[in-house]
C-alpha cells in the first residue's frame, strides 16, 4: 500500500523486509530485499552506514525501476568491514521531488 502523507501529496513507499548474504560468483554479498515504488518513480538509491545512528553515509546502490517485495541491491560483503553494526538506508524519490526513507540495523556476528 502507497503511503501519502497529506492527500495531495506523492504516494511513495520505501520498505526493507531483509537482508541475504550470499555467494555470486565466488564472492560473498549482501542483497538487500524490500519495496521502492513511487505513483511516479524516479528513482531510488541504497546507502550504508557504520553503527545504529550514522553520521556519515556511503552510496552502495542505485535502483533504477520500481521494486515491489523483491532485490533492492546486492552490496560486496566487504563494504561492511569496520564496525558490527551497520545502518542500511534506502531513499526513494518521487517524480516531483519528494522523498521517502527507511532504514534496516545489520548486526553482524
Amino acid at each position: 500500500e502507497f503511503i501519502a502523507l497529506k492527500p495531495d501529496q506523492a504516494k511513495i513507499q520505501a520498505e526493507i523486509t531483509g537482508v541475504a548474504v550470499v555467494a555470486e560468483d565466488g564472492r560473498q554479498r549482501v542483497q538487500v530485499n524490500g519495496t521502492a515504488r513511487a505513483d511516479r518513480f524516479a528513482g531510488a538509491r541504497i546507502e550504508l552506514g557504520a553503527g545504529e545512528n550514522p553520521a556519515t553515509w556511503t552510496p552502495a546502490g542505485e535502483v533504477g525501476k520500481a521494486v515491489s517485495g523483491g532485490l533492492l541491491a546486492s552490496i560486496d560483503a566487504g563494504q561492511f568491514r569496520g564496525s558490527p553494526v551497520w545502518t542500511i538506508r534506502l531513499i526513494v524519490t518521487h517524480d516531483n521531488g519528494s522523498t521517502r526513507e527507511t532504514r534496516f540495523e545489520l548486526r553482524l556476528g
